[in-house]
């Protein structure tokens, strides 16, 4: 089941529009039919992805609409401007839910053309002030001095 719901992801990483949700959705269900796995765990499931691709894809056009715009702005300031506006739009109902949703944002983020090493940083400070995360996994990654 894995290895479908990777197949949806790349399959709407190619899209554009977002009208053609419902086709997806469409294709998800046609997956999980032939495997008859056919409950309401994955309508769940389909609908979850297509509102993360949705969700992530608003994340990198606001983030590029920022750097393009406002050329005074440093990359690390839009990376927390960025996500303060994912905070305020997200619909997270429980703190495990928001940890993931605020992460895979920042690694929408940090996969953007922009400059790494601002974009990494004001992300890493967001999740370390804002959210009082332990940040080890993110850290190990930056540590380049040691």
């Amino acid at each position: 089941m894995n290895r479908k719901i990777i197949y949806l992801k790349n399959y709407m990483k190619d899209m554009e529009n977002k009208y053609f949700v419902y086709v997806i959705f469409m294709k998800c269900m046609l997956i999980f039919k032939r495997n008859r796995a056919y409950t309401l765990y994955t309508y769940l499931k389909c609908y979850i992805i297509i509102q993360n691709y949705i969700l992530f894809s608003e994340v990198s056009q606001y983030f590029s609409n920022i750097m393009e715009k406002e050329s005074d702005i440093s990359a690390s300031i839009a990376a927390i401007t960025t996500l303060l506006k994912l905070l305020e739009h997200d619909k997270s109902e429980t703190v495990q839910e928001l940890d993931f949703n605020l992460q895979s944002a920042v690694e929408v983020i940090t996969n953007s053309s922009f400059r790494v090493t601002g974009v990494s940083s004001g992300c890493a400070l967001f999740m370390r002030f804002i959210t009082f995360a332990k940040l080890d996994n993110i850290t190990a990654n930056l540590n380049l001095w040691t």
